[in-house]
């Protein structure tokens, strides 16, 4: 089910709570569309051994991942440095 969209007089105006309903709705729909076709481009297509190598990620470093999705990347970077405590924030509600 597509988001309904806002109209221009919407998004100008001070109604916050419809905008913010908007982009969950959006963000919503595009979850399942992400997870089927980007994460095997990111997480799950050799790239995370060489996003380590290239943040130089160490035992002693943290991990964060901000607006997460699915969590693959995290998920992947935990497995490729164990030793470095990874979390993950995403829109939950």
């Amino acid at each position: 089910k597509l988001p309904k969209r806002l109209t221009e007089s919407t998004l100008m105006s001070d109604d916050l709570d419809s905008v913010a309903a908007h982009e969950h709705a959006t963000w919503e729909g595009a979850a399942a569309t992400y997870a089927d076709n980007m994460s095997p481009l990111t997480a799950f297509a050799g790239q995370i051994p060489l996003l380590v190598e290239l943040a130089r990620i160490s035992s002693t470093d943290s991990i964060l991942e901000l607006g997460c999705g699915p969590g693959d990347v995290s998920n992947q970077l935990a497995k490729c440095s164990p030793s470095a405590p990874v979390g993950q924030i995403g829109l939950i509600e």
